[in-house]
């Protein structure tokens, strides 16, 4: 950036200055209408960061929330500014907004999402269902979670999931 301040820090600047229901808003119209993921993570972020926010975080989580990897995204968002990029892995504090906004966006997802954007990386999907607690809404996600957090919820039968596992792209 030419002055030098990234976008993580004009957001940063900005959220405690504008009504929380004006960054709420934001966040939202960000994520449905302008169809961005990563800006409104940020925006949820900051609000999660400062008391006259904090009571529009768990809503407006859980509403901006549309795909399971966006669980894991948050978080890794949330650490890595917290702990530097570096230390993810080392966790710091969540604020209770924060756990019930991740946890009810959690439940929103079946079998299939869940084994589609659960990868490897700094933050799992099942390191977010331990975190939040979040309860099943009934018998079958309760199923499907424990074989999440066991490690045995069946890969999807994609296309992409073919061609990663090396079949013939034009087969």
């Amino acid at each position: 950036y030419e002055d030098g301040v990234s976008i993580a820090e004009r957001i940063a600047n900005l959220v405690p200055r504008v009504a929380a229901e004006k960054v709420a808003a934001m966040a939202v119209e960000a994520r449905e209408d302008m169809k961005l993921r990563h800006a409104p993570l940020l925006l949820v972020r900051e609000m999660a960061r400062h008391e006259t926010h904090r009571g529009l975080v768990a809503d407006t989580l859980e509403r901006i929330v549309q795909r399971p990897d966006e669980l894991t995204e948050f978080l890794a968002i949330y650490w890595a500014d917290v702990l530097g990029p570096q230390q993810q892995r080392k966790r710091a504090a969540v604020s209770a907004q924060v756990k019930k906004g991740l946890a009810r966006a959690l439940t929103k997802f079946d079998a299939y999402q869940l084994a589609k954007y659960d990868r490897d990386g700094a933050v799992r999907i099942r390191d977010v269902l331990f975190l939040t607690h979040a309860k099943p809404k009934d018998p079958a996600q309760e199923k499907v979670w424990k074989q999440l957090v066991d490690g045995t919820l069946s890969a999807p039968d994609t296309w992409e999931v073919s061609l990663s596992g090396g079949a013939d792209k034009r087969e």
